[in-house]
C-alpha cells in the first residue's frame, strides 16, 4: 500500500472545506445517482469505524468502490439525486477526520518520516486448511519500506511552516540526503528486506531509480521547500540543489540542460557520482520554472484592494544576487 495519493486527497479535501464549501453553504445540487450512493456507502462505512482496527472499515469501502465500478462501467443511467451543500460538507468533514489520522499512522516514530509504502506478510505457520474462507482472521504484520523523497513532499503539503521545517530537517539527518553531492536521492537505501518490490531492485544503487538523484522528485522537494516560505533553508539549499549551480566538470553537461537523473554517490563508479544522465527538458524544468515564478512574484500574484483585483508582487530574491 502506499500513502502518496491519500496526502494528495487529504489535502483537496482541506481545500474544498476551506474554500469551496463556504461559497454556498446553503444550496443543493444534482448528482449522478450512482455517485451519490458510493457518497453514502463511504459515510456509512467511515461512521461505523469504532475499534483501532481499520480492516472491517477498509473492506466495507473496497466492497463500496467494486460496486461504483461495476454499475459506472459502461456508463451512467442519466438519473440523477438532490444532494446539499450541508450534507457535502458533514460528508467531508468525515473523511478529512478519517485522513488526518491516517496521515498520522504514516510517520514513521524512528525517522520522523512518512513512509511512502507498506509490506505485508503471514506466518505460514497460519495458512492451515480454510484458510481461505478465514481472510478476516489471518494476523498480517505490517513492514515500512525505508522513506522515498516523493512521501516528503506530499506530506509538507498538509504541513503549517513550522511542521514543514520539521520535515526538513528529518529528511537532512535521513539517509535521503546525499551527503556528498549535497543533493536529494529518490529514496534510501532499501537494502535486502524488499528484494521484491520489483523494478527498483533491477538497478544498481545510485543509478536510475534506485537511489539516484531522480532530478524531477528532487526539485519538486526543493519547490516545496519554497512554498513552504523556509527562504533560509531554500537559498541554504540551492547552492548545491540546483542545476545552474552545480560545477559544469562534475555534472558532465551544459548547466542549463536538466538530466532525468544524476548517479549520486551510492553508486559503486565514483567518478560518475554527481554526472547527470539522458537530457531532459519537462518535469524538472517546469518545477524550475514554478520556483522561479515563487521567487519573482511570491505566493499571491493578486490581492483585493478597494473592490479591485489588483496586480501586487512580492519577491522574495536575496540581495546578493544583485549588483550595486
Amino acid at each position: 500500500s502506499s500513502t502518496h495519493e491519500m496526502f494528495e486527497l487529504a489535502r483537496l479535501v482541506k481545500i474544498l472545506l476551506k474554500d469551496a464549501i463556504p461559497f454556498a453553504p446553503n444550496k443543493t445540487f444534482e448528482l449522478p445517482q450512482e455517485i451519490y450512493g458510493l457518497v453514502r456507502e463511504v459515510s456509512h462505512a467511515l461512521q461505523s469505524q469504532q475499534s483501532k482496527d481499520f480492516r472491517p472499515t477498509w473492506d466495507k469501502l473496497a466492497t463500496a468502490r467494486e460496486s461504483f465500478r461495476q454499475k459506472t462501467f459502461l456508463g451512467i443511467s442519466g438519473k440523477t439525486r438532490t444532494l446539499k451543500i450541508s450534507d457535502l460538507k458533514q460528508f467531508l468533514e468525515l473523511v478529512a477526520q478519517t485522513l488526518d489520522y491516517s496521515v498520522r499512522k504514516a510517520i514513521d516514530p524512528e525517522t520522523k518520516l512518512p513512509t511512502s509504502y507498506f509490506t505485508y506478510s503471514v506466518d505460514p505457520a497460519q495458512l492451515s486448511d480454510g484458510w481461505k474462507q478465514n481472510l478476516v482472521k489471518l494476523q498480517w504484520t505490517q513492514h515500512r519500506v525505508p522513506p522515498f523523497l516523493e512521501g516528503v513532499v506530499h506530506a509538507m503539503k498538509l504541513q503549517s511552516s513550522n511542521g514543514a521545517r520539521k520535515l526538513y530537517t528529518a529528511a537532512r539527518k535521513s539517509a535521503l540526503l546525499d551527503s556528498k553531492l549535497g543533493m536529494y536521492k529518490i529514496n534510501a537505501p532499501l537494502g535486502h528486506d524488499f528484494k521484491e518490490l520489483g523494478r527498483i531492485k533491477a538497478f544498481s544503487a545510485g543509478w536510475l531509480e534506485n537511489e539516484s538523484i531522480f532530478l524531477h522528485m528532487h526539485y519538486k522537494y526543493m519547490l516545496e521547500i519554497l512554498k513552504a516560505g523556509l527562504y533560509d533553508l531554500f537559498f541554504k539549499e540551492i547552492e548545491t540543489g540546483l542545476i545552474p549551480f552545480r560545477d559544469p566538470r562534475i555534472y558532465g553537461r551544459p548547466i542549463f540542460q536538466n538530466s532525468s537523473f544524476i548517479a549520486s554517490s551510492a553508486f559503486a563508479q565514483e567518478d560518475l557520482h554527481g554526472q547527470g544522465f539522458v537530457a531532459r527538458l519537462s518535469g524538472a524544468t517546469v518545477e524550475f520554472m514554478s520556483m522561479i515564478y515563487y521567487l519573482v512574484f511570491g505566493h499571491e500574484f493578486f490581492r483585493l484592494l478597494e473592490g479591485q483585483i489588483v496586480f501586487s508582487p512580492e519577491p522574495k530574491l536575496p540581495k546578493e544576487w544583485f549588483t550595486k
